[in-house]
């Protein structure tokens, strides 16, 4: 029943577009089809500087996405290659639009926190742990403190 309740409502939108200002939505469509190829065009790789945007976490988003180093660590505390893939998938989906705006990232956003959580949290609990952090580990964490 919810479902179909769940139809009904999404369907009534585009059933009133059509019915009512078919036209107009045409012309509209029409102008976005077309400027898919004229608009913020921009090559392959305009996204790989993606790490840049993460800001103060850059060296630990970094060194989360290095997988034989992060997913021992950060793979106790989430789901990394859930998170990673997730990165990953919609980081070459996006390279492959040919419109691109840096504002179309925000669907990465939440893996990569995911990530870098993750090795946050592995750095607290073996830092206060008997056996510490090991020489790179502690290299990654005092360069995201002076970043």
């Amino acid at each position: 029943m919810a479902a179909l309740v769940g139809v009904v409502v999404a369907g009534s939108w585009p059933l009133y577009i059509w019915l009512a200002v078919a036209p107009a939505a045409l012309g509209v469509a029409r102008t976005e089809i077309a400027s898919w190829g004229d608009r913020h065009v921009q090559p392959l790789w305009y996204y790989w500087s993606f790490f840049a945007f993460t800001g103060l976490w850059a060296l630990v988003s970094l060194a989360s996405l290095v997988v034989p180093y992060a997913r021992p660590r950060a793979g106790r505390f989430i789901p990394y290659l859930v998170a990673l893939g997730w990165v990953g998938v919609g980081l070459v989906l996006l390279s492959l639009v040919p419109e691109k705006k840096e504002r179309y990232m925000l669907p990465l956003m939440p893996p990569l926190a995911l990530l870098v959580a993750g090795l946050l949290r592995y750095w607290e609990t073996a830092g206060t742990s008997s056996t510490g952090l090991k020489a790179i580990d502690k290299r990654l964490v005092r360069g995201g403190v002076w970043s």
